[in-house]
């Protein structure tokens, strides 16, 4: 009995190397946390998978209902004829499976932020978040090349050198030539840029209050937590496999449990 849990380690250990072709010490780590708990869910409560098949008809009715909402184009809102398709409409992931459920939701909470803040930005110069993080990049890194600059805020580089423009007419950045490399420009920010930072500062405090909702203190750590876990899982990808075909990279970093 004295070492039935290292036993236990050693199955575990077996299992991970005969599915996942690795040795890898982090990999398994991550592996047996989420093996354990995927274990202890199931023996919890059951987890019910519906097959696409089984969803066709709840998605049927989201379209009938969707095409039931109603814009009020000078309010802004939207409205339904009632409850039932409302809330069919505004819980539509719930028929979805558990994965898509979950990048559904994800997509939701981005596109909701970004509802709140054009409105966060509103009247000023700087008219959306992509905006700010640039100027806060290059004032934190300080003299940074546009290149930096698009992958620090996981940009395509086109995209983040057209911001980038913006924001040089506007006087919040200016550029300059790089002393080792003429073909590359750095930039930096400018007092203009500090100041129209500093109001949008403001702006964000707000912002970042009604992002959270109501959720508890301990909610909010738990889903830092899972967030954080998740943004280190995908900037290992965008910063060392982009280059690989979509299936690879899930093959490459995703663990398969049973």
């Amino acid at each position: 009995m004295k070492y039935e849990q290292l036993f236990h380690l050693m199955s575990y250990w077996q299992e991970f190397e005969e599915s996942e072709r690795s040795q890898d010490m982090k990999r398994f780590a991550v592996w047996l946390s989420r093996r354990t708990s995927h274990q202890a869910e199931l023996e919890e409560k059951p987890q019910v998978v519906h097959s696409a098949e089984e969803l066709k008809p709840a998605r049927e009715r989201l379209l009938r209902n969707l095409s039931r909402a109603d814009e009020d184009r000078d309010g802004g809102a939207i409205t339904f004829p009632n409850e039932e398709t409302r809330d069919e409409v505004m819980h539509y992931y719930r028929h979805l499976p558990l994965n898509s459920r979950i990048s559904a939701l994800l997509t939701r909470m981005n596109r909701f932020a970004a509802f709140y803040t054009k409105k966060a930005f509103h009247g000023l110069d700087i008219t959306n978040a992509q905006e700010f993080g640039i100027l806060a990049c290059v004032q934190g890194l300080g003299t940074p090349t546009k290149t930096e600059v698009a992958h620090f805020n996981l940009l395509e580089k086109t995209t983040g050198t057209e911001m980038m423009k913006r924001l040089l007419k506007l006087g919040f950045l200016e550029e300059f030539d790089d002393e080792h490399d003429k073909r590359s420009k750095r930039v930096r920010i400018t007092p203009e840029g500090l100041g129209v930072m500093e109001t949008a500062v403001q702006q964000l405090w707000e912002l970042s209050e009604i992002v959270v909702g109501n959720l508890s203190d301990e909610q909010k750590h738990s889903l830092v937590s899972m967030l954080e876990e998740l943004n280190d899982f995908h900037s290992n990808i965008y910063f060392n496999d982009t280059a690989l075909p979509l299936g690879e990279i899930i093959t490459k970093n995703v663990l398969k449990l049973s």
